[in-house]
């Protein structure tokens, strides 16, 4: 009985090894600054090169806010030859505290190139959607303050672009603003990002919110109910997960 009790302990740990070798190790920081600079190579290829475009798209779903550096570091280099406006979706898919400052940096700074201002707001307003998620980005302080200034601004892209960043708020004061850009805005792309963006910054009473919102929708003609009911089902499925 003990011998064979030893070789059922030793069948069972030559197990549990060969299923430990199957579980991915965590990627360090070193792999995954690889990474980056095997996508940033695609990125530089993609426009002549359906192989670099087919793994991009394969390396996207690697993005991580460690990689943010990496890219703000390229599209610093002047002799950088990767088309810059994805560059500057990767970086801010990607995320992390270093790409929030530097985020900072850019909305507030009248230097900054206005077609470079465009591309980020457009990114933060949803205009990537498929790739940027403001759940990576840390908004907080002067980055959370510039938000809440933009929903109040003239230009519909800057209210866009406030809500989207107002997802990465998950506040009272944000929610509070987030419900008035979807009911009250003039323009139909701003309401439908307020709403998007509740999915990430509401809480367990924003799925009474929405059921009351979407009441509403039957009032508008039929491309603005579609889109809002889009938004609507994505912030209610994003919510059903949290709460």
């Amino acid at each position: 009985l003990i011998v064979h009790d030893l070789c059922k302990g030793t069948e069972l740990r030559e197990r549990v090894a060969e299923l430990e070798k199957l579980v991915p190790k965590p990627k360090s920081k070193e792999d995954k600054i690889a990474l980056a600079k095997e996508m940033l190579e695609c990125l530089r290829k993609w426009k002549n090169n359906p192989e670099s475009f087919r793994r991009l798209l394969q390396l996207i779903a690697e993005l991580d806010p460690a990689m943010g550096p990496y890219f703000l570091e390229r599209l610093a280099d002047p002799d950088e030859t990767a088309d810059k406006d994805p560059l500057y979706d990767l970086a801010l898919a990607s995320g992390g505290p270093e790409v929030a400052d530097w985020l900072l940096a850019k909305l507030t700074d009248t230097g900054t190139p206005e077609d470079v201002r465009r591309r980020l707001l457009r990114v933060l307003g949803g205009g990537s959607k498929e790739l940027f998620s403001i759940r990576n980005l840390p908004v907080q302080g002067r980055l959370a303050d510039t938000a809440f200034q933009y929903t109040s601004a003239g230009n519909s892209q800057e209210r866009q672009a406030g809500a989207g960043l107002l997802g990465g708020v998950d506040t009272t004061e944000s929610r509070t603003v987030l419900y008035r850009l979807a009911t009250t805005d003039s323009d139909n792309t701003v309401r439908e990002q307020a709403v998007r963006s509740l999915g990430t910054a509401g809480d367990p009473d924003t799925l009474a919110w929405l059921d009351t919102f979407q009441a509403t929708l039957s009032n508008m003609e039929a491309w603005q109910q579609k889109r809002l009911q889009g938004a609507v089902d994505g912030a209610r499925e994003m919510l059903a997960k949290r709460f």
